[in-house]
């Protein structure tokens, strides 16, 4: 049997996600219902349970209490807001009934997804930072993460928790692998303020997770999951371009080319999607990326001077 575990906050996309599953004999979904001041409903199939959370644990700790309850021997988990098919499922299953070791499978995303133009960048940004890390990799994907094995995720983190999960079971040798044959569809719609406040708060927290792996010396810092060194550079042209115009337009004119080259790479993968115009992509990208260079130099100062943590503290 395979158990799909469901953390739900927020339940608008639940039924769509959801409604597949029904009646599926060798499938059951636990929903763990984290919002305790509404109650799911619609909710019917024989194959389904809910559990309802006296508080708000956030997403690791749903993932336990739905883990805990489980009867299957693969475990999917899957975010409220993730459609995985049924043959994407399938996939799964025998993918672990090939593997005798016990190993973690993460998702790709099918990159078609997004309404708006924030929403498809957001999906195909994500999907050519995946690209380069292909294969096995020390991050999970929260968004829709399988084992085969009852290991449980660190409780004390609610943001980013499945990449400081993904260093813990790196640590421990146990194998992720990222499958560019495994695609879920997430149907989460940014806005122009939603996408930057989110890149903010995912990159502070980043941070963190960066000054680890260089001080613990765990995996591949060129596997953060939303970063690699081309994306570094241009962060860092980007803050030059912006740093400079007050002293000088030629040299910000300069790194300003130099930021649009070291995003060459990606703008040769959009190239491959025709869905919105490449151009398009400039102005949303510059936003985001300025979220994340401001949101990784506060953390950086944050966790090196103000909160120096050890990795036994956080899993």
């Amino acid at each position: 049997m395979i158990s799909i575990i469901i953390p739900c906050y927020d339940s608008f996309h639940l039924k769509k996600i959801t409604r597949h599953f029904e009646d599926e004999n060798e499938i059951e979904v636990i929903i763990v219902n984290d919002n305790p001041t509404r109650s799911i409903s619609g909710i019917n199939a024989s194959n389904f349970r809910i559990i309802n959370n006296q508080e708000n644990y956030g997403p690791s700790k749903s993932r336990n209490i739905g883990l805990q309850s489980a009867n299957g021997s693969i475990y999917i988990f899957l975010d409220s807001d993730v459609y995985l098919s049924l043959n994407q499922v399938q996939y799964i299953k025998e993918y672990f009934e090939k593997r005798n070791e016990i190993s973690f499978l993460t998702s790709y995303l099918d990159q078609n997804i997004g309404e708006n133009i924030y929403s498809h960048f957001k999906n195909i940004y994500i999907c050519y930072q995946f690209s380069k890390h292909l294969g096995q990799v020390d991050f999970l994907y929260g968004s829709m993460t399988a084992t085969n094995s009852k290991i449980y995720w660190p409780e004390n983190k609610r943001i980013v928790e499945d990449n400081y999960f993904g260093l813990q079971l790196s640590r421990a040798n146990i194998p992720i692998f990222l499958s560019p044959e495994l695609q879920m569809k997430h149907l989460k719609e940014y806005t122009l303020k939603s996408i930057f406040l989110y890149d903010l708060k995912i990159s502070f927290h980043m941070a963190e997770l960066i000054l680890l792996k260089t001080k613990e010396k765990i995996g591949d810092l060129n596997k953060v999951t939303h970063s690699n060194r081309a994306h570094l550079l241009a962060l860092i042209f980007l803050l030059i371009t912006i740093s400079a115009w007050t002293i000088s337009y030629k040299i910000s004119l300069i790194s300003f080319l130099c930021w649009l080259t070291s995003n060459i790479s990606f703008f040769e993968f959009i190239k491959k999607n025709k869905k919105f115009s490449m151009l398009k992509y400039i102005p949303v990208m510059t936003i985001t990326q300025l979220a994340q260079m401001f949101g990784a130099g506060l953390g950086l100062i944050y966790y090196s001077t103000y909160k120096k943590t050890s990795l036994e503290e956080i899993i």
